[in-house]
């Protein structure tokens, strides 16, 4: 990432909660109270803490993200596809395994139930 990014989700101050998964997968990225963190102070995250929490895996000068990534690029194309592909199918099956269980239903579920009260889910179920 850029020197100069910052990440941030706005969406409980606006008065929605996180969808589509994103509360899951932040928590296996960056761990349960950082997650709870991000997501409901909506904090905004500098790169340098991106990259200390698991956000980033390295930050540079912003005038050199492009050069960077293309260094990055270049040498996994460098690599036999055979191999690369194998290796992406493994973290794909290992990582449903340990995956948080499938929660985009149950995000829709209260995400309706924000936008219409009269919904089958109460607030008071979405705590």
């Amino acid at each position: 990432g850029a020197d100069d990014s910052v990440f941030s989700l706005p969406e409980v101050r606006l008065g929605k909660p996180l969808s589509w998964g994103g509360t899951p997968l932040l928590i296996k990225e960056i761990g349960a109270a950082r997650a709870r963190e991000m997501i409901m102070m909506c904090r905004p995250v500098e790169a340098a803490e991106a990259a200390r929490i698991g956000l980033l895996h390295a930050v540079v000068p912003a005038i050199g993200l492009d050069v960077e990534v293309a260094r990055w690029c270049e040498q996994l194309t460098g690599f036999p596809d055979d191999s690369v592909a194998a290796t992406k199918q493994q973290f794909e099956r290992y990582g449903a395994v340990t995956r948080l269980a499938d929660l985009t239903e149950t995000d829709s579920d209260i995400y309706v139930s924000i936008v219409d009260p009269a919904s089958k889910v109460r607030r008071d179920d979405a705590h």
